[in-house]
Parts: C-alpha cells; sequence; structure tokens
C-alpha cells in the first residue's frame, strides 16, 4: 500500500457519511508561473524540498515509475538520493552532498536555524548548510517519534503523552511533563507556539451519542497541562501560522441519514491557543471546487497554504485559484513557500514521464 503519505498528507484520506457543503467560492486564478533556470538534478518525482531562509533544497525523490493516484500500490524503490539548492532571488543552482538515506517528500523533517533536520523513528539527521554535510543526530530511535515542530532553537517531538525536545546545537534531549489529562487526545501532534507548547488530537471517549469526535487540543504552559474546550470541527490541525493553527481540509460530514448529527460539521478549522477560542475558516472550497483544479500543491509556511488547488492567505482570509504553469506534470508535485513565493519541482504526466523542471508561483 502506499502509506507513507500519511506523514505529510495528514487527513487527505478522512472519510465520513455526509456530503461536501462548501463555505464560499473561491476567486478568480491569480498570481503567475514562471519556469527557473535549469538545475543539475535529474527528472523525478516527489523529492524532499525545504527552505532555508536563503534556498529551497531539493533532496532525493524516486526516478522510477510513479505509483498512479489512487493506486494501491507499493512505493518503488528507486530513491535518488542526490541534491541541490536554489537560490530564487539570483535565480541559481548549486549542487549538495548526496543525501545519507532514503528521503522524500513523506519524510517529516524541519528547518532550525537555517539547516535542515529530518528523521523517522529509526534516524535522524541534520544537514548543516554552511558545511554541506549531513550528521546523524543522537539519541534518535523508535522510542522517538518524528521531527515536528521547531522554536528557539529546539526541535519537538512526541511519542503518546510524553513530548520531547532535541537541542540541534547541543544534541541534548530533555522532556517535558507526561501530558497527565485523561481520557488521552489520540491521532496526536504536537507545536510549538507563543502560548505554550500543543497537542492535538482527539478524544474518543468522551464525545456526545449526537456528535462526532470533535478536534480538540492540550497546552504545556511551562507550568501545568491544561485541555481546552473541544473545537467545532472534525479534521486535524496540522500548521502553526504564528497566530492560530490552522487545518484546511475540504468538505465536511453530517454523520449520514441514520442516528447523524442534527447538523454539518467542517473538516477545517482555526484554533487560537492562547485563548482556546476554535473559529470555522470561511470560503474554503467543496469538492466540486476541487475537481476543477489544475495542479495540487501541499505546502504552509506562515500565513501562506497551498492545498487542493488554491492558495488561502491567512491574514485576509483570501482564496486564490492557483492554476497551473506551462508544464506537462500533472501530479506528484512537490512545492515550498520561499518568502511567499511557492517554489515547485518535478513530478510525472498522465503517462508517468517525469520532469525535472522548477516553477515558482508568485502573487
Amino acid at each position: 500500500m502506499k502509506t507513507a503519505g500519511l506523514l505529510v498528507a495528514l487527513a487527505l484520506a478522512l472519510s465520513a457519511c455526509g456530503d461536501a457543503d462548501g463555505t464560499g467560492t473561491p476567486t478568480a486564478a491569480g498570481g503567475a508561473w514562471t519556469a527557473a533556470t535549469a538545475g543539475p538534478l535529474s527528472a523525478r518525482y516527489a523529492p524532499l524540498l525545504a527552505w532555508t531562509g536563503q534556498e529551497v533544497l531539493v533532496v532525493g525523490g524516486h526516478t522510477g515509475p510513479p505509483c498512479p493516484p489512487n493506486a494501491d500500490c507499493q512505493l518503488p524503490d528507486d530513491f535518488a538520493r542526490n541534491a541541490a539548492a536554489y537560490d530564487p532571488d539570483r535565480g541559481s543552482w548549486r549542487p549538495l552532498v548526496d543525501a545519507p538515506a532514503d528521503l522524500d517528500r513523506y519524510v517529516a523533517r524541519v528547518v532550525v536555524d537555517g539547516d535542515l533536520v529530518v528523521g523517522d523513528g529509526r534516524a535522524w539527521w541534520r544537514y548543516d548548510v554552511d558545511a554541506d554535510a549531513w550528521t546523524r543526530l543522537p539519541g534518535a530511535g523508535e522510542a522517538t517519534g518524528l521531527p515536528e515542530a521547531v522554536r528557539d532553537g529546539l526541535v519537538y517531538t512526541h511519542r503518546g503523552q510524553t513530548v520531547r525536545t532535541l537541542d540541534v546545537a547541543t544534541g541534548e534531549w530533555r522532556s517535558l511533563p507526561d501530558d497527565p489529562l485523561t481520557p488521552r487526545l489520540t491521532d496526536a501532534t504536537v507545536f510549538a507556539t507563543d502560548a505554550g507548547i500543543v497537542l492535538t488530537g482527539v478524544n474518543y471517549e468522551e464525545a456526545a451519542p449526537d456528535e462526532p469526535t470533535l478536534t480538540q487540543a492540550d497546552v504545556w504552559d511551562g507550568e501545568s497541562w491544561r485541555r481546552l474546550p473541544r473545537t467545532g470541527m472534525i479534521g486535524p490541525l496540522y500548521h502553526w501560522t504564528g497566530e492560530r493553527l490552522l487545518g484546511l481540509e475540504i468538505g465536511g460530514a453530517d454523520g449520514g441519514g441514520v442516528d447523524g448529527w442534527g447538523r454539518w460539521y467542517p473538516f477545517a478549522g482555526a484554533l487560537d491557543p492562547a485563548t482556546g477560542e476554535w473559529s470555522a475558516v470561511d470560503g474554503v472550497p467543496d469538492y466540486e471546487d476541487a475537481q476543477k483544479v489544475d495542479w495540487r500543491v501541499e505546502a504552509a509556511d506562515g500565513p501562506l497554504f497551498a492545498t487542493a488547488g488554491f492558495v488561502y492567505d491567512d491574514r485576509t482570509g483570501d482564496w486564490t485559484r492557483l492554476g497551473r504553469p506551462a508544464s506537462d506534470v500533472d501530479w506528484e508535485v512537490t512545492g515550498v513557500w520561499a518568502d511567499g513565493r511557492l517554489v515547485v519541482f518535478g513530478g510525472a504526466d498522465e503517462d508517468g514521464d517525469l520532469s525535472g523542471q522548477t516553477w515558482v508561483w508568485a502573487p
């Protein structure tokens, strides 16, 4: 099965009985695509992309025939390990040292003070941009989760109710006091916010019979854990904008015609961890809108989201159709935000032919 995408796609496979009640109408296509200078990497799909603050790192990916969309097949063992860095201001490329492991866009990653940290349950690695060198980080293993969040030079990860931090500069691991609140939140994600460290997830034990299991959050403020009120959403929260937590899954559910919930609940929503206030996100495209899009690029940074063929700006609440460049690529594109520009590399066309092109979208 093609399961690796769960690391970054998060809840794209969420399903529930109900309709796809859209909450607004996205604006027309906006922004413009520009072809970037050709780089040193061969054609591929699903590379790992990361923005250091100066350059876009393009690492690894796959060079063989991709698994078609919606197909139930095994990801091929066709990893590339070479890498390159793209400077969008200068329009220039430089080759990088090869990665020490098989990496693609499904591998968890964060950027710490301009350096890339990647990892799974077996090993964590740091790429030092200045030294152009990879170093295996200490202490990672099956007891350690994925690199999920960054704050003040610390990388945050969790397993169950335990949140740990790694100081990348010193290699020192520490643990926060375990979250003691019950019933425990499951399917959790950790965020490092201005209000504290936040675990978001769901509480399956206390859902009322006439409502779905709603997303919740526990907050560590440096002294104790507290549980925030239930949100009004049934999808995950998966991005900290710097001001609030957001989840932007399209659609929602009403529980179906038999023993339903009596009303429609959205997958999407926003949570202020400082106040515990939850709010709906206006204008989320519905499924019909999403079926009409040209390119599906998933990337988030600060207030900007690319998702489901649209760009959402959390500062203004505007949704803009992303459109597509003059490219034959249809799927398996990988993107990253770079100072307000969306940089996309690679992908495959409908025949499975791969691309080595780089495209830049700017509003």
